[in-house]
């Protein structure tokens, strides 16, 4: 049965409504003279309808990677791209908030690489439009190596009627970073602060917190975790 919806349907809100008797005229005229409609069951039909939407959202990786001992990124895994388009129903592009890749796994990695995967979109309704199948992720990978640099210890928000001694004055900070970026690395590019404003009456230490780390470092560690203090009135 062929159904014109300039004719035979009304519209209420988002949903178009098909009755027998708004409708019937339209069915008869699809019959044969001679023939008669009895009836007809269901007597009503609905029809919903969505604008179609377009939106974007993030690609996530499903990623497990070992690097070989001694070896990392310090840029991490770059997806390409980062982000597809999807288009259908905005009801139902609502509920989608990421697009996962297919399970990658990856051992003793020591060198760059690229991987195209494909994405995960067999549970997506099929009413969604994702032109978008497979994307390209990839690593700059690098050799690594662990520095330690000994760094001025600052302490903040000190009254100006109080004095404030305390031990030790610096702290050996450990860092991971690329062996080509170990170089480049200073003192200056750290530091290491105490605050004031933590100490109370049950305080028997100042507590260090690194609060500077420079850009091109994979991790820290604070070698030293309390500082000694004494108020000075």
């Amino acid at each position: 049965m062929t159904i014109d919806f300039n004719t035979d349907v009304r519209k209420i809100d988002s949903v178009y409504i098909w009755s027998k008797t708004h409708g019937f005229a339209g069915v008869l005229n699809q019959f044969k003279k001679e023939s008669k409609i009895v009836s007809i069951t269901p007597d009503t039909l609905f029809f919903k309808f969505d604008v179609n939407a377009v939106k974007y959202v993030p690609v996530k990786s499903n990623i497990n990677i070992h690097y070989s001992l001694g070896y990392d990124t310090l840029e991490g895994m770059k997806i390409t791209p980062d982000s597809i388009k999807i288009i259908g129903p905005a009801t139902l592009l609502s509920h989608i908030d990421a697009i996962e890749t297919k399970v990658l796994k990856l051992d003793d990695v020591n060198k760059p690489f690229s991987e195209t995967i494909d994405l995960r979109t067999d549970s997506i309704n099929p009413k969604i439009i994702i032109k978008t199948k497979t994307v390209s992720i990839g690593a700059l990978v690098e050799k690594f190596t662990e520095g330690t640099l000994n760094i001025p210890i600052e302490v903040i928000h000190v009254p100006r009627n109080k004095t404030l001694n305390y031990f030790p004055k610096s702290m050996n900070v450990s860092f991971y970073t690329s062996l080509n970026a170990f170089n480049t690395i200073s003192v200056d590019d750290f530091k290491v602060v105490c605050d004031y404003k933590a100490i109370n009456k049950d305080s028997k230490y100042l507590e260090p917190e690194l609060v500077k780390i420079p850009g091109n470092v994979k991790t820290t560690r604070l070698h030293q975790q309390k500082i000694e203090f004494i108020i000075i009135e």
